[in-house]
């Protein structure tokens, strides 16, 4: 890098630090790029799961430098070279702020100790675990995860769900709330709604997604004489245990992990997604079907309800009550104003709220007015 491409305007420099949540994190880089001075480290093999061309392109084409670096344990020249260029970053290009996404490994406490002295956010993007084995992963990182809240200048959260969550568990320091900016953006306007009825649950099939709850109001439609076909698309261990229940003709299964352009495809596919959670905090799922003009079927639970508008971008139903689905996928399968009304607001929300040039003008203001001031 020349140290004299780091010279230019009195604006920001940031480093966004980024061991998972490629996306995201490219798609926040770009959106701060367009004020600040912005340099991007990225785990390898999420960069390569989560971004295609076309992401990876404009992000190495709107920030200053995008280096990758592998947490593999085996990977040892990879980090020799990583450990290096960290405490090299600090020094030559002075950042304002190091922007991390919060992950429970050793090496992200290792660099974010390197950046010690500087003014550091920290995404915490679950301030509670998740049921199921998400929770058993969360208790075996938490002390690292309490070291990391308890190390940075500021915490940076999706909603007041979030914020709150923060602030009952002792968070101390500043808190920016943003929503949850868009993922999995199609490159072209959204498809217009088709005439099939089809349903999408897709994700990470792990027990706080509500798996069995969307099951059992497909039940319930049946016994109603209620045409659909439902595709059911991710891993996870919900997928075993429910094993019994999925081999129906109107559902269709794709027990893969899903690559950007899959996830479009589906999207495009469906009149709406379903988000039946019986926890949460926020969800990207919500923001990646707005950004693709589809809107939601999503349980009045933890952050879901910062993320959805009942009746105007979505639905909101009782967590954990098939009846109460069953009657709201109904109600979309036949009421094509409304779903039509709901699919236009969300991909207004998805254009507004939810588009990164807003949340980094946040961000931006928040580093300046309460971290660097």
């Amino acid at each position: 890098m020349d140290s004299k491409q780091i010279k230019g305007p009195a604006c920001l420099r940031v480093i966004v630090y980024a061991p998972h949540f490629a996306e995201y994190s490219l798609r926040l880089a770009i959106g701060l790029a367009e004020t600040c001075w912005v340099i991007v480290i990225v785990e390898r093999d999420n960069l390569e799961q989560e971004v295609d061309g076309d992401l990876l392109k404009e992000a190495k084409s709107k920030t200053l430098w995008l280096l990758s670096f592998s947490s593999r344990s085996d990977a040892k020249k990879d980090r020799i070279t990583i450990d290096k260029t960290i405490p090299f970053l600090t020094k030559i290009f002075r950042p304002h702020i190091v922007h991390f996404q919060e992950q429970g490994d050793p090496l992200t406490v290792k660099y974010l100790t390197a950046c010690a002295g500087l003014k550091t956010v920290l995404t915490v993007h679950d301030p509670r675990p998740h049921s199921g084995n998400d929770d058993g992963f969360a208790k075996r990182v938490q002390l690292t995860l309490d070291y990391l809240r308890s190390h940075v200048s500021a915490i940076h959260v999706h909603g007041a769900y979030c914020e709150r969550v923060m602030r009952e568990n002792g968070s101390k320091v500043a808190i920016c709330s943003t929503p949850h900016g868009v993922l999995f953006v199609p490159p072209e306007r959204p498809q217009e709604l088709g005439c099939a009825a089809n349903l999408l649950f897709w994700g990470r099939m792990e027990a706080y997604k509500g798996l069995e709850v969307f099951l059992n109001s497909l039940n319930i439609l049946r016994e109603r004489g209620v045409s659909f076909q439902a595709t059911i698309a991710g891993k996870g261990s919900e997928l075993d245990r429910l094993s019994g229940a999925l081999n129906k003709s109107d559902i269709l299964v794709e027990p893969i992990f899903l690559p950007a352009e899959r996830v479009r495809e589906l999207l495009a596919d469906s009149l709406f997604v379903v988000v039946p959670y019986l926890d949460a905090t926020q969800s990207g799922v919500v923001a990646s079907a707005f950004a693709n003009g589809r809107t939601v079927i999503a349980s009045n639970v933890g952050g879901l309800a910062d993320a959805v508008e009942d009746e105007t971008t979505g639905l909101l139903i009782p967590p954990g009550d098939p009846i109460a689905l069953a009657d709201a996928i109904e109600r979309l399968l036949n009421d094509r104003e409304t779903l039509m009304a709901l699919s236009h607001n969300a991909k207004q929300r998805a254009d507004g709220d939810l588009n990164w040039s807003r949340i980094a003008q946040t961000l931006v203001s928040f580093y300046r007015d309460v971290l660097i001031t």
